[in-house]
């Protein structure tokens, strides 16, 4: 997906940005009348926008990167992790869709999938979206009732009015890395005006006097000329000229902009009857802003570091988006620069982990890239708007070396990061081998593919049809299919370890809901059983937790037995380490996974807030705040 320098909203709206765990970035808008959708940028540069119905559905559209749209489309839509709750299913607005340009961010290996719902995780490899990850990861327990534990400001506290949305990516061990983001856009609205009678025009000290004495000249000019023209004279000889009139040096038509640069736009405003002061430029001023890097604790909201990227490069425009590789590597951070002719400017820096500390930078080749981070290394493709691309991968640990191998590939190519290869999509799919560059035994298996995923080292490839199903094979080290048939599903997802797939059906879960025997491509729990039990929340201790939309159970693995259930509404269930947390409209539910209890129930402002995340927390999402749950005083089940 390639993303924009700032947020564009129509009148009377407002959103946020967020970054998914696997990578995908999502802008949340509520328009002035109060519908709620989103935006889900694409990899081909368009975004797919959701608009919410009254019933709680999606209609969906394609907006293209020229601002005309496609749709309504068929395909269902993929669920944000927070969202601002209402209604309306009117058209989008093409200059209200959020990107960013330059950089295009795909999953790191093993983020997990936290707050974001299972029928939404399971959904995930539909209709072309971002490739699944592994969902291992849980959210804290609360184990006492919930209150605010603390709030934490995405703005941290400034008072400029410029301030955009970070980007948040949760980093584990309890942290999260915030990078911070600048509306661009809006702060060069009010404090640049674009060049318009002659773009080598810029603004100097003497510029507004010029400007006064060209515009009293060029309104002189028009004045004397209306009278000539008046009066009913016919020979040209003895109308006004401009050079008479003309308050620089040389001739009119001659002026250079780096002399004469006010006068020009003074004199061509009145001349033209712009009125006053219409192309007149703003003194340049400054954002003010600097470029860093920060590590949160999602606990306490301590900041753990904080890093000044503008050591590195000192451009308010620059955009940031960091990345956290494991506890044994650094943490990686892309700072990506649109000049205002379009041109892109990248640099990858490693820091410590635990200070913070700038280790190495390096230039990325310029123009829009493709950038993927995970096992200590950072892969990017160059030239991914182009005929084809440069792959990249650098050591983390030793940026100052340079590129640790190169390899070309045909085509336009966005990058993920599996455990043991890199997933190269071009206009098919690629595997190379993370070390080395080279082409991985089974990359030739790939090219027929449209999605690969891996999980608990089981690669498995397959294709979506135009019909909706897709079909799936795990594949061997040289491409060989290790199942005795294809794995025919419509939604394909891992949840702890475990591939769970479903049939299309009447809603967004689907229909036919199984777990699958890695070994043999086969339902875990044989045709007898009936699996229909809902999308897996957890597996765990030899239990399966599985909800369906109107009933919590707990199935056994072994046999898919459903050993105990409980009636349960909900519109997200999120995994923690012993518990659900069941979110509805104005509540959330904690349920005990041991005996299906309920533990507490916490009540919120659905008005002003939506349930999500804050790395392995529990939070409140609202516009301008993140509120962070913990032990408290919530009300007892």
């Amino acid at each position: 997906m390639t993303v924009d320098d700032a947020i564009h909203r129509p009148a009377g709206s407002s959103g946020f940005r967020e970054t998914r765990p696997d990578g995908v970035d999502i802008y949340h808008q509520r328009l002035a009348d109060g519908t709620y959708g989103f935006y889900v940028a694409q990899p081909d540069g368009s975004q797919i926008y959701h608009r919410r119905r009254d019933d709680g559905s999606y209609v969906r559209w394609r907006i293209l990167s020229d601002g005309t749209s496609e749709g309504p489309l068929a395909t269902e839509p993929v669920e944000p992790l927070a969202g601002m709750a209402d209604a309306g299913a009117e058209p989008p607005i093409p200059d209200s869709r959020w990107r960013r340009r330059g950089l295009v961010v795909l999953a790191a290996c093993a983020l997990g999938l936290l707050g974001f719902g299972a029928a939404a995780a399971l959904a995930s490899l539909r209709g072309g979206e971002a490739a699944a990850v592994e969902a291992d990861a849980r959210l804290a327990d609360i184990a006492a009732n919930p209150t605010e534990a603390w709030t934490f400001d995405p703005t941290f506290g400034d008072t400029s009015g410029y301030a955009s949305a970070p980007v948040i990516t949760g980093a584990g061990d309890g942290v999260v890395l915030v990078a911070s983001a600048f509306d661009h856009a809006r702060f060069e609205a009010d404090h640049v005006t674009e060049p318009f009678w002659n773009p080598a025009v810029e603004w100097s000290e003497d510029y507004d006097a010029q400007y006064d004495e060209g515009y009293a000249a060029g309104l002189a000019l028009v004045e004397d000329l209306e009278s000539w023209l008046g009066s009913g004279l016919t020979d040209e000889a003895d109308s006004p000229s401009f050079d008479d009139y003309w308050p620089g040096s040389g001739s009119f038509l001659s002026a250079d902009p780096t002399v004469d640069g006010g006068r020009i736009d003074g004199f061509n405003d009145a001349w033209n009857g712009a009125g006053y002061g219409a192309h007149r430029l703003v003194e340049p001023v400054g954002a003010g802003f600097s470029p860093s890097l920060r590590m949160v604790d999602a606990a306490s909201g301590d900041t753990v570091w904080e890093t000044d990227l503008s050591v590195v490069v000192d451009d308010a425009r620059a955009d940031i988006v960091g990345y956290d590789v494991g506890a044994d590597a650094p943490v990686a951070t892309v700072i990506t620069v649109t000049d205002g002719d379009g041109r892109v400017s990248s640099t990858l820096v490693s820091l410590a982990r635990g200070t913070g500390e700038v280790l190495e930078s390096v230039v990325l080749p310029g123009g829009e890239l493709s950038v993927a981070v995970g096992e200590g290394l950072a892969f990017v493709a160059a030239g991914a708007s182009g005929d084809d691309s440069a792959v990249q991968a650098y050591d983390l640990a030793d940026l100052g070396f340079g590129p640790i191998w190169e390899a070309r590939v045909d085509g336009a190519a966005t990058l993920v990061v599996h455990p043991t290869f890199l997933d190269v999509r071009t206009d098919g799919l690629a595997g190379l081998d993370l070390e080395t560059g080279e082409p991985v035994g089974f990359s030739a298996r790939l090219a027929e593919a449209t999605h690969v995923l891996e999980v608990s080292g089981a690669v498995l490839a397959g294709a979506y049809q135009e019909s909706g199903a897709g079909s799936f094979m795990r594949i061997g080290p040289d491409g060989e299919d290790l199942w005795d048939a294809p794995l025919e599903a419509y939604y394909v997802g891992l949840r702890d370890g475990y591939l769970v797939v479903a049939d299309a059906g009447d809603d967004r879960l689907g229909e036919n809901r199984r777990l699958i025997d890695l070994d043999t491509g086969t339902p875990l729990w044989g045709d007898e059983v009936d699996a229909d039990h809902g999308w897996a929340m957890a597996v765990e201790d030899g239990f399966v937790y599985a909800y369906d939309g109107e009933r919590l159970a707990k199935v056994a693995l072994e046999s898919g037995e459903a050993v105990a259930s409980i009636p349960l509404e909900a519109v997200d269930v999120l995994a923690a380490e012993s518990m659900l947390y069941a979110v509805s409209e104005g509540s959330v539910v904690a349920i005990d996974l041991a005996d299906l209890a309920e533990r507490w129930t916490y009540e919120y402002d659905a008005s002003r807030y939506s349930v999500g995340t804050f790395g392995d927390r529990l939070a409140l999402v609202g516009l301008g705040e993140i509120i962070v749950l913990g032990e408290g005083a919530g009300v007892a089940a």
